[in-house]
């Protein structure tokens, strides 16, 4: 009897050890910034830019809170929470970008986002953008962004 639980022990070990790990996606809560503008003089070549802050500092290089919502706007708390944005091009056309989901799996921040471009036109340049917060977390090395669920751009987080 010992010798058939120590063989069955030593075989779920084995089972165990070699068989294959998956990490399966995690959602996680993404929460829209909406009191956010570009500051001046920020520029990106890219038609689409995606960007991970880690930092206050960097976010508000980048960043800033529009004037008539400083008193209600969603401030994040980077202690406990990371900064993803995507941001287009300046067009005239009328063009959103919304983030769907958040997942995390492994050392991967995943992002899903969608685009709509009403083919209208304005009489002025916009610069189609979203930021959000996601949860934080120290162990996520790689940010992936999906457009309509194909990978348009990995980029490193940094914290």
């Amino acid at each position: 009897m010992k010798a058939l639980f120590a063989i069955a022990i030593l075989m779920t070990s084995i089972i165990a050890c070699t068989s294959t790990k998956k990490t399966t996606p995690s959602a996680i809560g993404v929460v829209p910034l909406h009191n956010y503008v570009l500051n001046e003089n920020t520029s990106f070549s890219d038609d689409t830019n995606f960007l991970f802050f880690g930092s206050a500092n960097i976010f508000h290089n980048t960043f800033s809170m529009t004037k008539t919502s400083i008193g209600n706007a969603i401030v994040p708390d980077f202690a406990a929470q990371s900064v993803v944005a995507i941001i287009m091009k300046p067009t005239e056309k009328v063009v959103s970008v919304e983030i769907n989901k958040a997942t995390t799996s492994g050392k991967d921040l995943n992002i899903y986002y969608t685009t709509a471009d009403t083919t209208s036109w304005q009489t002025y340049k916009q610069t189609p953008m979203t930021v959000a917060t996601v949860p934080k977390s120290g162990s996520v090395r790689k940010v992936n962004f999906f457009k309509d669920n194909i990978r348009q751009k990995t980029i490193v987080a940094t914290y």
